[in-house]
């Protein structure tokens, strides 16, 4: 699906960056990269930009050649689905573990940002998709640190219970960019969280706070 790629401004230097990527290693990973990069010309000229101008997606790159294979691998459009549906997930099975949780939700945010990251300068994606899709992962991410902290809340007896689709008493409202569904790469996302204690299930003798 590639259309396009930058062209890389210092061309042997990034050549040099991506014959030492591909030639470091042995595994099955890098034999099939190999293979890619010979017969997609397209996808080389992707990569070469990446290596002579993003030192953070060559990381990403380098770092973990395994998830940037299922990437290319894959249908964008179902692997960014699942990435989504996979904050759900997380938020249930690192019930109870903070830094787990967290780990994880920055292990997501790195997969996202490079499979965005490919869609964008590729033209696979144009701008409309590439701001929508960052607002959907940041979304995403934050219904999964909201689940996080009810489950905590109800472990410890602060409420009763909740809905992790639709909990009571408690509004987040995204501003600027990300309540217009117009995140960039570089944009924090601010919001405010409303609590309602009278609409939140209580436990018996706990007393309505700050959330």
């Amino acid at each position: 699906q590639i259309k396009v790629s930058p062209k890389p401004v210092a061309r042997k230097s990034a050549e040099v960056h991506l014959a030492h990527f591909l030639s470091a290693k042995e595994g099955q990973e890098f034999e099939r990269l190999a293979v890619l990069h010979g017969q997609y010309t397209k996808l080389h000229e992707l990569v070469l930009a990446i290596a002579g101008h993003s030192p953070y997606l060559w990381r990403l790159i380098t770092r973990n050649p395994k998830r940037f294979l299922r990437i290319i691998d894959s249908n964008p459009d179902t692997y960014f689905s699942d990435l989504i549906s996979s904050c759900d997930r997380v938020a249930v099975s690192h019930a109870g573990d903070e830094a787990a949780i967290k780990r994880a939700l920055r292990q997501i945010k790195q997969e996202a940002a490079l499979l965005i990251a490919l869609c964008d300068l590729a033209g696979v994606w144009d701008v409309i998709r590439v701001t929508e899709a960052l607002s959907d992962l940041a979304d995403a991410c934050l219904q999964a640190a909201l689940a996080f902290v009810l489950t905590e809340e109800a472990a410890s007896g602060k409420i009763t219970a909740y809905d992790r689709d639709q909990p009571r008493g408690v509004v987040i409202l995204a501003l600027g960019k990300h309540g217009a569904r117009e995140l960039n790469y570089s944009s924090d996302i601010d919001i405010i969280v409303l609590y309602d204690p009278s609409k939140a299930s209580l436990a018996e003798g706990v007393e309505p706070g700050p959330f």
